[in-house]
């Protein structure tokens, strides 16, 4: 297992780097939709900013405060009848951390918090952003999930950072406070023969995301998004083996 930092790069999975284009219109569907302005009505208590992919702590869907702790895709894959040593899944979990920017004016020898900052012709904004992260589970032999699932536990790290904001002459007019909240999850892989299917050799993966993060019960919807893989969806790579289209499936392989 390779877990990549989050906002990094893993290069040596080509094929998921041309899938990318593709990928990040999932990724980032509602954050570059959001308004320019928290204040918009779009951004009412009965909208959502983040509309597909969010996956949320335990406990956060049954309070009504948050999404399903769990998402899965399932696919179709041909390798030969008996697979070899070389037949292996890639796994890449794509997702976005949010993070909360605040702003502080500082008065005197105090930074008092604001949900604005001006200074000449900069500025600054309260608001809520987002960072991409990723997960990698490759060389998964199919052989062995054909014996038994593989569960793989990961977690991504939260920070605290400032940054020094600056009037025009160089002075110190306030800072910005950036923070993410940790996530901790589970990929979990199966790889199950269809008995029933008209072609040896035909396999149902499944890859199923869980946020284990708990604590979500007595949250409001704000806390349990923090806690939540966000626009999170799943890459998935075969080598010695081909991938069948759920959209336009062989005939055999229809029903």
């Amino acid at each position: 297992m390779t877990t990549s930092p989050v906002g990094a790069r893993a290069t040596r999975l080509s094929g998921f780097e041309r899938a990318r284009a593709v990928a990040d219109a999932v990724l980032y569907e509602g954050y570059l939709l959001y308004p320019y302005r928290a204040s918009s009505g779009k951004n009412s208590s009965n909208s959502s900013r983040w509309q597909f992919g969010v996956v949320g702590p335990q406990g956060a869907y049954d309070a009504g405060v948050g999404e399903d702790s769990g998402m899965r895709t399932e696919c179709l894959l041909m390798v030969d009848v008996h697979p070899q040593p070389g037949a292996a899944l890639d796994i890449r979990l794509r997702f976005l951390q949010l993070q909360t920017r605040n702003v502080d004016q500082l008065l005197g020898e105090d930074y008092v918090p604001v949900r604005e900052l001006r200074s000449g012709d900069a500025t600054w904004l309260a608001w809520e952003e987002a960072v991409e992260g990723e997960v990698d589970v490759t060389g998964l032999r199919v052989h062995d999930l054909l014996h038994a699932p593989r569960v793989t536990s990961f977690e991504i790290p939260g920070s605290d950072e400032e940054e020094p904001l600056h009037d025009d002459a160089g002075s110190p007019v306030g800072r910005l406070r950036r923070r993410r909240w940790p996530l901790v999850g589970t990929l979990e892989v199966t790889c199950t023969p269809l008995p029933d299917a008209t072609r040896d050799g035909c396999l149902a993966v499944q890859v199923r995301l869980r946020n284990t993060g708990t604590g979500a019960a007595d949250a409001d919807r704000d806390a349990a998004l923090r806690r939540s893989f966000l626009g999170a969806h799943l890459l998935l790579s075969a080598r010695g083996g081909q991938f069948l289209s759920l959209l336009e499936p062989p005939d055999w392989a229809v029903a």
